[in-house]
């Protein structure tokens, strides 16, 4: 597994991707799969409220007149349409996964067509984000309760409070992060399979971790090209923001001017599951200065046709 290897190929995929014979239509179809996506993987929503205490906005709902039994009716109306909420955008956020995996793995969008086709592959992901879901929730509200217990049972001792408050958050954190590294994995190996090959989830995961089970290492190095990924991206997101008075910010106006990152990133992913052999290179040829698209493209490692001629090619089309 070569993450740090798979930057160039990553780089040159989204150049040809997105400077290449391409067109505002295209930044802003991919503008939109992206947003879509991001109903599922987060956004860039900003809270501008006066504080963390909820009290202050009571004298201004008019709430403080009402009665339990109705605060409870509106609560309980509140939360189901929350829920009915927060299910609708991890089906357009899975959706959209699957679509936004296509079009880079297909080198081009196509929305209409690959939102067709992708919709078994959608569906799949739609139910593994559920129950993925469902278990974060679970934790979440116990690992609440447990803090509220450690407050509540040693009150009168601050000391004992604050430790037992810090080593219930600690043990939190380190549970946190198998299921994040989890997440990861899910998201950038198994779920391109489940959309390219059409297998279940566990069919990706089998065909996944066979390949994968020998390069823990390179997992780990995955894992912290990832990061600086991320990071790199904060800080550019940030800069288009600030260059564009915060418009920037707007939703499928900041995918579409954050696509190069986007297509970046899910190519980085792409070519290092590519590197773990040729039966999981799932990319196709985007189009090059010579016109048209390629058919199926083999991986990035494996051979003459897998590696990226030197300037000026060999003669004929510039590899990826």
């Amino acid at each position: 597994m070569d993450a740090f290897g798979a930057f160039g190929p990553a780089w040159e995929r989204m150049r040809r991707m997105l400077f290449v014979r391409s067109s505002v239509g295209v930044w802003f179809s991919f503008g939109l799969a992206f947003f879509l996506q991001d109903c599922v993987e987060g956004g860039n929503g900003y809270n501008n409220y006066g504080s963390g205490d909820p009290s202050h906005l009571m004298p201004r709902s008019g709430l403080e007149g009402w009665e339990t039994s109705e605060l409870l009716a509106v609560g309980a109306v509140a939360l189901v349409l929350a829920l009915a909420l927060g299910v609708l955008l991890v089906w357009l956020g899975s959706r959209g996964q699957a679509l936004a995996l296509r079009s880079v793995m297909a080198g081009r969008i196509e929305l209409g067509a690959q939102w067709t086709e992708t919709r078994a592959a959608g569906m799949r992901l739609f139910r593994w984000h559920l129950g993925f879901g469902a278990i974060l929730l679970t934790l979440a509200v116990g690992a609440f309760f447990a803090i509220w217990w450690v407050a509540s049972s040693t009150r009168d001792a601050p000391d004992t409070s604050a430790a037992l408050m810090l080593g219930t958050l600690a043990g939190c954190g380190l549970l946190a992060l198998p299921l994040l590294a989890l997440r990861s994995v899910m998201r950038n190996f198994v779920f391109p399979l489940v959309v390219a090959k059409g297998l279940t989830l566990r069919e990706a995961w089998t065909m996944f971790w066979g390949a994968a089970r020998g390069h823990m290492g390179g997992l780990a190095l995955f894992f912290l090209a990832r990061l600086l990924i991320g990071l790199a991206g904060g800080m550019v997101a940030m800069v288009s923001m600030a260059l564009t008075c915060c418009i920037g910010a707007l939703p499928i106006l900041h995918q579409t001017i954050m696509a190069p990152f986007y297509v970046f990133e899910r190519s980085h992913a792409l070519y290092t599951l590519a590197s773990l052999g040729p039966e999981l290179s799932l990319l196709e040829s985007p189009p090059d200065e010579f016109g048209g698209f390629g058919a199926s493209m083999p991986g990035p490692y494996y051979g003459a046709q897998g590696a990226p001629p030197p300037a000026g090619g060999f003669g004929g089309h510039p590899g990826v």
